[in-house]
């Protein structure tokens, strides 16, 4: 194997990338000091390299790894978070008026929201029938549109809630 040196000592991504795939094929810590030893010679690695050197490659790779996955997932989630926000601004004065439709994957979207952040959990969850009173008392929705939409059933049930809730 050719030796890949930078002003005589192993580039320290090469030599934790050899590390890193040594550990990879089964290799133990200090079977990889050594063998890194023997591929690039004692010079090339820093001074006195051993199997505890080569866990400290592994270590300071796989923090970089769990840094890396954790800010692409990060940034995976807020570009959801953008697309929920687009979504939901485009459906919000039709949920507002009160069209069934729309108010329903308003709250979807919403549900989806709360799940990516984390934050739905039972104390936060929003009841879906006091939403509906309140659109009824507003007179943007009527009880028949939540017959046509839901059924009988559903209109009950928030009947029941406004009653629970005065």
């Amino acid at each position: 194997m050719a030796r890949e040196l930078s002003d005589t000592k192993l580039n320290v991504n090469l030599r934790r990338r050899k590390v890193w795939e040594l550990r990879r094929f089964g290799f133990d810590y200090d079977e990889i000091a050594d063998k890194l030893r023997d591929d690039y010679g004692e010079d090339s690695l820093p001074p006195k390299y051993n199997g505890r050197s080569a866990y400290e490659d592994v270590s300071t790779l796989l923090r970089q790894f769990d840094n890396e996955l954790r800010e692409t997932a990060q940034e995976v989630a807020w570009i959801e978070l953008d697309r929920f926000d687009e979504l939901l601004a485009g459906i919000w004065e039709r949920a507002r008026d009160g069209d069934l439709a729309a108010v329903s994957k308003a709250l979807e979207i919403s549900r989806e929201r709360r799940k990516l952040l984390g934050i739905d959990n039972d104390s936060l969850k929003v009841d879906w029938r006091i939403e509906l009173v309140e659109l009824l008392d507003s007179g943007k929705l009527r009880p028949e549109e939540i017959v046509a939409e839901f059924g009988e059933e559903v209109l009950a049930q928030v009947l029941k809630a406004k009653d629970e809730n005065g």
